[in-house]
């Protein structure tokens, strides 16, 4: 609780049911903390946040499908260019 409280972003992952992860990116919505949504599969979504912006990946290429989409989600969210943003491999 204190991390999602103290956090400037949230990434959240919703592939597979997983009732925590609900509950903390409640929390953080209650907080109005912004949040970026990755899924393996969107149609599986809980019925409050399938229509919101979501990140589907493969899990087999993980980074080759997120990288380019979590980058661009972080340059809406902060106002900058990609090249602000160290991306780790």
């Amino acid at each position: 609780i204190e991390s999602i409280r103290e956090a400037h972003l949230l990434i959240a992952d919703l592939s597979g049911p997983n009732a925590n992860v609900m509950y903390e990116l409640g929390y953080g919505h209650a907080l109005d903390k912004p949040s970026i949504i990755i899924n393996q599969e969107v149609r599986n979504s809980p019925f409050d946040v399938k229509d919101f912006r979501q990140i589907v990946y493969d899990r087999k290429r993980l980074v080759k499908d997120c990288r380019p989409n979590l980058v661009a989600a972080l340059c809406d969210i902060f106002g900058s260019s990609s090249r602000n943003f160290m991306v780790l491999e």
